[in-house]
C-alpha cells in the first residue's frame, strides 16, 4: 500500500507555480507612488503621573516595600526602669545591702516605668521595670523589717 500523503512524482519535476493579484505580467505592472505617512506623535506621560517628591518632604528615603522602617523612638527611661528593678530585686539575696538598695532602687523604678509609660516608649519594657520594681520595693521593705526586728532593734 502506497502513502497517500507521500508527494508524488509528478509535482516534484514542475517548476513552482507563481501567483500574482492580477493577470497583467510583472512586467507590465503599474508601480504607485509611496503614500506620505504621518509623523508619530511625541509621546505624553498620562495625566495621573505626578511628579516625584523630594526626600526632605516624604519623610527621607523608606527603603524597599515590606521592610519596616527602623524604630524611631527611643526607648531610654524604660530601659533604665528594667535594669534598676532588676538589680534592685537581685540584690535581695544580699543581707542589710538589699533592704537599704532595694527600697529606693524599687521606687526609682517604679517612678521611671511610670515616666516612660507617659512618654509613650515601649510599654512592655516600662510595665516589667514597674512590676518588678515594685515587687523589689515591697520585699526589701519586710525584709529590712523582718531583719531589724530579729536582731532586736526594734522589738522589746
Amino acid at each position: 500500500m502506497s502513502n497517500p500523503y507521500a508527494p508524488s512524482d509528478a509535482s516534484q519535476n514542475q517548476p513552482p507555480q507563481q501567483f500574482s493579484a492580477s493577470p497583467v505580467p510583472p512586467s507590465e505592472q503599474q508601480v504607485s507612488p509611496p503614500q506620505p505617512v504621518a509623523p508619530t506623535p511625541q509621546y505624553q506621560p498620562p495625566v495621573t503621573y505626578q511628579a516625584p517628591i523630594p526626600p526632605h518632604q516624604s519623610g527621607g528615603y523608606r527603603g524597599y516595600l515590606g521592610v519596616a522602617p527602623p524604630p524611631s523612638q527611643r526607648s531610654g527611661i524604660a530601659v533604665a526602669s528594667l535594669i534598676i528593678s532588676i538589680f534592685s530585686f537581685a540584690l535581695l539575696g544580699i543581707p542589710l545591702i538589699g533592704g537599704v538598695v532595694g527600697i529606693p532602687g524599687g521606687i526609682t523604678a517604679v517612678v521611671l516605668g511610670i515616666v516612660a509609660l507617659n512618654k509613650r516608649q515601649p510599654k512592655g519594657m516600662s510595665i516589667a521595670g514597674i512590676i518588678i520594681g515594685s515587687l523589689a520595693a515591697i520585699v526589701s521593705a519586710f525584709a529590712a523589717y523582718f531583719f531589724l526586728f530579729a536582731f532586736g532593734v526594734l522589738g522589746a
